[in-house]
């Protein structure tokens, strides 16, 4: 049983996993679209054992934003190990094998959906990016005023030409100034796939002056629930049509689910009262996407926009890549040095690096949650006076911010 990259022979096989393990139709008009791509297989790795396909590790290169840089990272799409293979540490040593491959590439980190988040917890990832979900009443969208400033189209990506170039180009827009967490597929372009999902629909808001896109709505209409998997926006007049454009389903639809939101949503520009007649908005916190770091050295130098005060000691174990343990320094120079020994001012989990240098948690709250330790420090003040200064100087190297990993099925 060895370990092999697979290609295109291998394509009934692994459209067999799939199928088993996930009910996906590989016989569908998107799964064909993929596989009949060269530059699809070429980062899909599996143990074969004889002629059979037993386990398999498909991560696709994405390019993803990160406090408004554009960095390098693969995207896990599937990984499988057929049942009768299980407990082996197949997806373990395929995990490695691929974390070395990032290395040589330099490609600083791994991303993923999670099914189960304590499985990849003990690969090294963390859940490093917020959402929010938004349930309500259609009865409590507030009332905007229709405006001809603005009109909207509405389509599927798959069928309409005009849709789909002018939703790539807002795509493309956002990519280049947004403040979030934006993620572009490096072979085959952003969000291919929703061409192929028949019964989602697109609306876009143009400027009536300009004709130009300035938001979006990618949503479903399914047992009177008006299900948006995303709504985006680059201006207030392009929210308020999009919002003319939900009300106007008042009829079809009872309530409204938002599925993935950023914590910065203007929540109270969308509705007019939290709770009314027994209608109630709940708008609950989840995070999205889990991160690991693959090159410590590079991420803490990538991201160190600000000098330190003084040089900064901080030691990481990396139990699964022990390459990354000891201690890492960062000078007044803003360049990082990396030592197997040394004295350390403090200790960081590879779990809370990822939270830290994404923003989703500041220096302050991974202290505070026992993700960043002091040396001989058995005692922990939660009392905000009591953090000390060397965490707040974290926090000012690495301060918190806004984390949203759009989402748009």
């Amino acid at each position: 049983m060895k370990i092999q990259q697979l290609d295109q022979n291998f394509e009934n096989r692994f459209a067999g996993l799939l199928k088993r393990n996930f009910g996906q139709d590989t016989t569908s008009a998107m799964y064909k679209y993929f596989f009949g791509m060269p530059e699809y297989w070429s980062n899909i790795y599996g143990w074969v054992d004889g002629a059979d396909l037993v386990s398999i590790w498909n991560q696709v290169p994405i390019d993803l934003m990160i406090r408004k840089k554009k960095v390098k990272a693969y995207f896990i799409e599937d990984a499988i190990t057929v049942p009768n293979y299980r407990n082996r540490g197949l997806i373990k040593q395929l995990f490695l094998a691929n974390c070395h491959k990032a290395k040589e590439e330099k490609i600083d980190f791994i991303a993923l959906t999670p099914f189960k988040h304590k499985y990849y917890h003990n690969f090294g990832f963390s859940s490093a990016f917020n959402r929010f979900r938004l349930k309500i009443s259609l009865d409590l969208l507030s009332k905007t005023s229709s405006s001809d400033k603005y009109y909207v189209k509405i389509g599927n990506l798959g069928e309409d030409e005009q849709i789909r170039t002018d939703f790539y180009g807002m795509l493309a827009e956002f990519w280049s100034n947004s403040n979030y967490n934006e993620r572009m597929y490096t072979n085959w372009g952003s969000e291919k796939y929703l061409e192929f999902v028949k019964d989602l629909r697109v609306a876009l808001a143009y400027n009536s002056t300009t004709n130009h896109p300035k938001g979006f709505l990618i949503y479903k209409l399914k047992n009177r629930v008006l299900n948006i998997a995303s709504f985006r926006y680059t201006s207030l007049g392009a929210f308020d049509a999009l919002k003319n454009l939900i009300s106007s389903y008042y009829d079809q639809a009872a309530s409204i689910h938002c599925t993935s939101l950023p914590e910065d949503f203007p929540i109270d520009r969308f509705i007019h009262s939290y709770w009314n007649g027994g209608d109630e908005a709940i708008f609950s916190y989840q995070p999205s996407k889990m991160l690991r770091v693959v090159s410590p050295k590079s991420v803490f130098e990538k991201f160190l926009d600000i000098a330190p005060q003084k040089p900064l000691k901080i030691l990481l174990n990396d139990s699964l890549l022990p390459e990354n343990s000891g201690v890492y320094t960062l000078t007044e120079k803003k360049t990082v040095q990396f030592e197997i020994e040394a004295i350390h001012d403090l200790e960081i989990t590879i779990h809370g690096l990822a939270q830290m240098i994404t923003g989703r948690f500041s220096a302050s709250d991974l202290y505070l949650s026992g993700e960043i330790i002091f040396p001989g420090n058995t005692e922990v003040s939660t009392l905000f006076s009591e953090i000390p200064e060397i965490i707040l100087e974290l926090d000012r190297l690495y301060p918190k911010i806004v984390t949203f990993y759009p989402e748009y099925d």
